[in-house]
């Protein structure tokens, strides 16, 4: 750092596009302008008068400085004191960032110390989750709607009419689990009716992307009238966040539809968690996508409302394999359909009288004299559940 420009000291001189630099000696300072002796000839001259506001753009105290950029400059108050403009419009963008950086910070940690805040929440169905890994990113509902990524919508349609279309263009979360959205999507229901999440996946994602640049806080549901939206998060920290993550109160219930939201797209690298009601369902996530150490099963973050299956296994005994499991909630008025795979690689798809069986503690679904490698089941046409068999 120097301590300001003076008489004899030298400086270097460089072009526009720095493919020309040289030293530069101060001849004399008067007012705001330099009058300065060339080491090299520039532009068939040996002496300029360049005025001060020229330090950064065209004088540096030091060889090396030419070659940085604006944003390092302009962070260091002995090039910004002789008031270039586009130094000080890069500080004060800068000032700005950090402030926006800080008030995220601060909002992140009043939630995890308040509410015990672990990182943003996505319910999806487990369809879309079979394309959300796959292609790497989560996107805007406008972005999935166009490229036909929406397998399953479990958005329900009278809400989603009153959600403006800017909202739209941003990838939705939520604070808290367990939301009035997903009490009202969850699960396989027997009519199939909508708003309809027959198989959720919850996927958490970490506090990082609250410092994506485009991001939007809002205190309840983005289809909701009375809602509240800011893109300060200084502002989202006057949020009632006793009623969004509250689990009482009738009067909270837009609060706790509270939503997050980032421009387009956001990546799977931000996953911290994939979380299944049910070991059935975390297989069947195995089946599609492969294994990943983030899955885990947690019926804990989930309403568990309407019907799952809850277990699925096959026993042999005597060269008969029986196929059996267990369910959420009573799975009579609902269709079931096994597929079955053999190790011969005969394939057969049988639809089972589901019973209960009080001497096993769970339903009978079939039985068969050939050894299966792999079950998958579905029920009122959604695949729910895979066993498959140990190498």
């Amino acid at each position: 750092m120097t301590n300001g420009l003076k008489k004899g000291m030298t400086l270097y001189h460089a072009n526009l596009d720095a493919t020309c630099v040289t030293r530069a000696r101060i001849l004399e300072i008067r007012g705001n302008d330099l009058f300065l002796q060339l080491e090299k000839p520039v532009v068939g001259k040996t002496e300029l008068r360049v005025p001060k506001n020229q330090m950064g753009r065209h004088l540096f105290f030091t060889e090396e400085d030419v070659a940085a950029t604006l944003e390092t400059l302009a962070l260091r108050q002995e090039y910004r004191v002789y008031g270039n403009r586009k130094l000080e419009e890069v500080y004060q963008a800068f000032c700005r960032k950090v402030e926006v950086i800080s008030n995220k910070a601060a909002l992140l940690a009043m939630l995890m110390t308040n509410y015990g805040f672990q990182g943003f929440l996505h319910y999806t169905d487990i369809s879309n989750f079979e394309k959300i890994m796959k292609e790497g990113y989560l996107y805007s509902r406008i972005r999935a709607e166009q490229d036909g990524r929406l397998a399953i919508d479990g958005a329900n349609g009278s809400v989603l009419r009153n959600t403006c279309k800017e909202y739209k263009k941003y990838v939705r979360f939520f604070y808290r689990t367990k939301t009035p959205t997903l009490y009202a999507n969850e699960g396989i229901k027997k009519d199939n009716g909508y708003p309809h999440m027959p198989v959720p996946v919850l996927l958490l994602f970490d506090e990082h992307i609250l410092f994506e640049e485009k991001v939007t806080f809002l205190d309840g549901g983005g289809g909701s009238g009375l809602t509240k939206s800011t893109k300060c998060a200084r502002e989202a920290q006057e949020f009632d966040w006793d009623s969004i993550f509250s689990n009482s109160s009738l009067s909270t219930k837009n609060h706790r539809n509270a939503e997050f939201h980032v421009y387009e797209k956001v990546g799977i690298d931000h996953l911290k968690k994939i979380i299944f009601r049910s070991e059935p369902e975390m297989q069947l996530a195995r089946h599609l996508c492969g294994d990943n150490e983030l899955y885990e099963v947690d019926s804990s973050k989930f309403c568990c409302l309407n019907n799952y299956l809850t277990r699925l296994e096959v026993r042999g005994h005597d060269g008969i394999y029986i196929v059996s499991g267990d369910f959420n909630a009573n799975p009579n008025g609902y269709s079931h359909e096994l597929k079955i795979t053999y190790e011969n690689g005969v394939k057969e798809v049988c639809l089972p009288l589901v019973a209960y069986i009080p001497a096993w503690g769970r339903y009978f679904f079939d039985a068969t004299n050939k050894r299966p490698c792999t079950v998958e089941y579905a029920m009122n046409g959604h695949r729910c559940g895979v066993w498959e068999a140990e190498d």
